[in-house]
């Protein structure tokens, strides 16, 4: 991005963050400068555009219960799903809660209202924990979702909980290839009311950035689908996971009743377990996916306008 749309998407979110501009005008905003051009939410085409419609123009008080990662628990068990549920260590409101002598060796820490804000312990006897608790009571501090027009993140309540570390003993090798042992594969169901049609991979992470590499292959026949806009090289013949088949089916029980969500999930040799039900997708400016494929997207989605 050059610099004078890094500085106009700054200067976006402040005003959003700030209440400035409507969520609306935000999102509008900033998907003009990340995608290139305004949305259209009155004849909404793309996948992006149809979430954007779906957030700002129905009722998303499913997806604020669903978003907050300890809330959400409920939902998968009143689903019949509570088998694949990470084991569950702590939930407090605060930082200064946090008891660590409670803890186990080995654990995560996440924020409940937000994405990328979790903290992978894998000896606590190594960690400044201190700093961790430090760290954790910044997030709560944040208004998650104002900055990004993603309001059903925004009326979140940050709390904090801690989670099983899940860690694979072993991986394919296409799968380990310049990412450090410990690093999970994400599978990213695509889903449409109750069907599974796509599974957008992460793997791969950069061991710095943890930035993936990102490829896509349809289902159930998992075959590789020509989706994403070349930015670094895909991963090659990615083996599908053992449990796809038990995967798809958690994915549709969960997607149901639901226009669009990306139901995450991993496979810990062959043991299903589940990650987050995310209704915006980089906050509805998707642009890893190649046009016409965010288009195909989006005539899945089936909304009344």
């Amino acid at each position: 991005m050059n610099p004078f749309l890094s500085i106009a998407r700054r200067l976006t979110r402040s005003l959003a963050a700030s209440g400035l501009i409507s969520p609306l005008s935000a999102a509008r905003l900033l998907h003009r400068i990340q995608i290139g051009r305004w949305p259209d939410l009155m004849n909404p085409a793309d996948l992006n555009e149809k979430i954007m419609r779906l957030e700002f123009f129905t009722d998303t008080s499913d997806w604020t219960l669903l978003a907050d990662k300890f809330e959400v628990r409920k939902f998968v068990e009143s689903r019949g799903l509570g088998h694949i549920l990470v084991p569950l260590f702590g939930l407090w409101d605060k930082a200064d809660q946090i008891d660590f002598n409670s803890l186990p060796g080995q654990f995560a820490l996440k924020a409940t209202n937000g994405y990328a804000q979790v903290i992978l312990v894998r000896n606590k006897h190594d960690e400044n924990l201190e700093a961790i608790r430090r760290r954790a009571a910044k997030w709560a501090r944040k208004s998650f979702g104002k900055a990004g027009a993603e309001p059903h993140y925004a009326r979140i309540c940050p709390r904090l909980i801690a989670e099983e570390l899940l860690s694979p003993t072993s991986r394919p090798d296409s799968l380990n290839a310049h990412a450090p042992a410990e690093m999970l594969v994400d599978y990213k169901f695509l889903c449409f009311d109750g069907k599974p049609l796509y599974c957008l991979i992460c793997s791969r992470r950069d061991p710095v950035t943890f930035h993936p590499l990102l490829s896509v292959y349809s289902l159930p026949d998992w075959k590789k689908i020509d989706a994403i806009i070349p930015r670094d090289a895909e991963p090659e013949n990615i083996p599908a996971p053992k449990a796809l088949g038990e995967m798809i089916s958690c994915a549709s029980v969960l997607s149901k009743g639901f226009p669009f969500v990306r139901v995450d999930l991993y496979d810990i040799d062959g043991k299903v377990y589940f990650g987050e039900m995310t209704f915006t997708p980089a906050a509805a400016r998707i642009d890893y996916f190649k046009p016409d494929f965010l288009l195909h997207l989006g005539s899945l989605v089936k909304i009344s306008l």
